[in-house]
């Protein structure tokens, strides 16, 4: 992906819309980690997807 828009800035405002409606990463460092992999992920193809761009199979 080589979007200029997607930021590290993006990924910390999402997180923080998250947690201020409640929803809580996992305590194990483990699990924790592999949350962030998978909110990039996610987020990424919610960019997409926001955009019209998505809809591929993954």
């Amino acid at each position: 992906m080589s979007d200029e828009r997607f930021t590290f800035g993006l990924l910390i405002e999402l997180y923080g819309v998250l947690e201020r409606h409640g929803y809580q990463r996992p305590a194990d460092e483990q699990a924790h980690t592999k949350s962030y992999a998978d909110t990039l992920v996610a987020a990424v193809q919610l960019t997409e997807a926001y955009e019209g761009r998505g809809g591929e199979a993954r």
